[in-house]
């Protein structure tokens, strides 16, 4: 995937203009070994959305939970993207791990709808459609 089919399959996707501008901003240059070392990212912040509920009820822990077996599940596939692939789950990964983006994830209902946009934007653009997560349900 070059950089323009990224920056389209990104543009098509449902990211607001402010999602899409975060998101492109946090799609760095990721090799293969620094993409294994984010699982742990993913998995860290998930026990901190985790925590976060245990204090604050409204935190959606399931959507937490959806985003990050997405997320995990493309890192699993790492070895087969290329270069701009990289970048772009790279990006997800930032995304998810931010806290305070769009919505505060830790203390806000709606705080992971954006993650899971991004998250959804990215298994598309990587077609791993099998890896969109529904949101709202």
């Amino acid at each position: 995937m070059d950089v323009t089919d990224l920056a389209t399959a990104v543009a098509e996707s449902t990211l607001s203009t402010l999602e899409r501008v975060r998101f492109l901003n946090m799609c760095e240059a990721r090799s293969v070994e620094m993409l294994a070392e984010d699982r742990d990212r993913v998995e860290g912040h998930l026990s901190l959305v985790l925590a976060a509920q245990t204090i604050n009820p409204v935190v959606d822990i399931e959507l937490a939970e959806k985003i990050a077996r997405s997320l995990l599940s493309l890192l699993d596939d790492r070895a087969t993207l290329g270069f701009e692939e990289r970048r772009l789950l790279a990006g997800a990964v930032e995304y998810y791990v931010l806290s305070t983006d769009i919505d505060n994830d830790l203390d806000s209902a709606i705080g992971l709808v954006d993650d899971a946009r991004v998250a959804n934007a990215t298994a598309v653009a990587l077609n791993r459609p099998d890896l969109v997560i529904s949101i709202g349900d």
